[in-house]
């Protein structure tokens, strides 16, 4: 089997202005993603996302990437996949055993490679009659999903998070800071209003996106500590691993990060900085799909590395050393957990 084509699809989605609401992150006018569809020439063709602009995504693919893997069998996604890291030295770096990439190490192109190695691998189970997951490794044939918004200020939180508990969902997550900004007593508020809403059976969740200083992000999370929060998530920069190990060292709540690292090496670093109880790898930006029965030799990917440190069952369960053992999955940006 051969690939014979490659076209990356910009899709931008406007939010209706009535809908629009601001955030810390901003304000949210739209979403944006790049379509990937790798042809071949038994008729199967295999489909893949990736997040970044798209419109630099699309060149990267267009001009960089795809004429790397047109006429190559996508049967072979690890030599696919070292060839789109390693750029021109992909044969040395496979041939001595170890990583050669060039600039494009991270950032957008990894945004782009992950969107092809997940299109690469659509095309391999389709091949085989199985599904992706079942492809990579199952250990599982459903996960558990939980609701994500908690933006709403003060009190109002209860009402918003209660909302998710009565569509059925059993963890929830929330944001550190609120629509009416944060401070450690709004956000004190705000979970304590959460927890009355959802009651004490639903897991409660916790997302700073990374805004908060290492001493801020210790104050709040020992406060947070008597709501039975099951993960505080990106409490501090996701480029400060060594704060992030020093928040986690100052509380029993599980420490959640990863959806804006790349590959397994920003993860062996986590890992070895001891900064992080809960991986959170987004396969649409971390380079695309991993399994841990694939991740063999010089394999860039995360359950690579984790089979060294954590136990990987499937692609997206990792145990950690407190016990816990998670399983989540990306899909169109949603995390599920179980």
């Amino acid at each position: 089997m051969k690939i014979t084509g490659i076209r990356a699809i910009p899709l931008s989605d406007p939010i209706p202005e009535e809908r629009q609401h601001r955030t810390d992150l901003g304000t949210k006018v739209k979403s944006d993603s790049v379509l990937v569809l790798m042809e071949t020439d038994q008729g199967l063709t295999g489909v893949g996302a990736s997040l970044g602009s798209p419109a630099v995504v699309c060149a990267i693919i267009e001009h960089d990437l795809a004429p790397a893997l047109i006429g190559e069998d996508p049967m072979f996604s690890e030599r696919l996949y070292e060839k789109m890291y390693n750029g021109s030295r992909w044969k040395p770096a496979l041939e001595r055993g170890h990583s050669q990439p060039g600039d494009g190490r991270r950032g957008v192109t990894m945004e782009a490679i992950a969107g092809l190695d997940i299109a690469i691998w659509d095309v391999k189970s389709q091949f085989l009659g199985v599904p992706i997951y079942q492809a990579l490794g199952a250990v599982r044939d459903s996960v558990r999903a939980y609701g994500s918004g908690g933006w709403a200020p003060g009190d109002e939180a209860e009402q918003e998070m209660a909302g998710y508990t009565a569509n059925g969902f059993s963890a929830v997550k929330m944001r550190v800071v609120g629509r009416d900004g944060f401070s450690i007593d709004n956000t004190i508020r705000r979970v304590k209003a959460a927890r009355r809403g959802i009651g004490d059976s639903v897991e409660l969740m916790v997302d700073a996106h990374g805004s908060l200083d290492v001493s801020t992000a210790i104050r709040l999370a020992r406060l947070l500590e008597e709501y039975d929060i099951c993960w505080f998530e990106e409490p501090v920069s996701p480029d400060d691993h060594p704060g992030l190990a020093e928040v986690r060292r100052s509380t029993v709540i599980p420490i959640a990060t990863g959806e804006r690292e790349f590959t397994r090496f920003d993860f062996e670093d986590l890992f070895l900085h001891r900064a992080v109880d809960i991986a959170q790898p987004d396969i649409a930006r971390a380079g695309g799909c991993w399994a841990r029965t694939l991740g063999q030799g010089n394999r860039n990917s995360v359950a690579a590395y984790v089979e060294g440190e954590w136990v990987a069952g499937d692609s997206y369960n990792l145990q950690n050393e407190r016990g816990t053992t998670f399983v989540f999955t990306e899909i169109e940006g949603v995390l599920q957990v179980a």
